[in-house]
């Protein structure tokens, strides 16, 4: 119980933080996304518009990214992603996912300071999603790629001349892809 809480504590203040950089030329950072729902049956005497089974999912993803100042308040970047997802619940239906990114970025800081700077980064990003979904009677696969344009605001707070943390604060978009579905039925 007491392993939950802090869990709970640190992902609750923490998920805001995306990186730490240096302050050399070179920009090391990135993120680490994890969750886990254990979810429950209800009672047979409360009622929903829909079924309700018990549901679990998992999934966790990780972006890393490197980049390199230009200037005193430009960044070139390059980060590389991954996330993993597991879905289940009791009809029996699980759903796996992957998905593979790559992301070119450019951070401008608005006025940087020593401790607070704010900033705009546009990026442009490539993704492969995989998706399979299994069921009583069969199962369904989708793989998708995209490719997107966007622009995200953010704070860096430098806790110190080498390490800072950045806070992403949205991200405004376009993104166009394919998507491709395959269904199996079993025999």
């Amino acid at each position: 119980m007491e392993k939950s809480i802090i869990l709970i504590l640190f992902s609750i203040l923490f998920t805001p933080l995306f990186s730490q950089e240096t302050g050399l030329k070179h920009v090391l950072g990135g993120q680490f996304n994890y969750s886990y729902v254990d979810g429950y049956k209800l009672e047979d005497n409360q009622s929903l518009p829909f079924d309700s089974y018990d549901n679990k999912t998992m999934s966790y993803e990780i972006n890393p990214y490197t980049a390199v100042k230009v200037s005193n308040n430009v960044l070139i970047g390059l980060r590389l992603g991954y996330g993993a997802a597991k879905a289940s619940n009791s009809q029996p239906v699980v759903s796996k996912s992957n998905k593979y990114s790559a992301d070119l970025f450019t951070r401008y800081y608005f006025k940087p300071s020593a401790i607070v700077s704010l900033y705009v980064e546009p990026s442009l990003n490539y993704l492969v999603f995989k998706e399979e979904n299994s069921y009583d009677f069969g199962e369904n696969k989708r793989k998708a790629t995209q490719f997107a344009l966007s622009v995200s605001p953010g704070i860096a707070y430098h806790v110190s001349e080498k390490i800072g943390l950045i806070m992403r604060l949205g991200q405004l978009g376009f993104a166009t892809g394919k998507n491709i579905n395959e269904t199996a039925a079993e025999t």
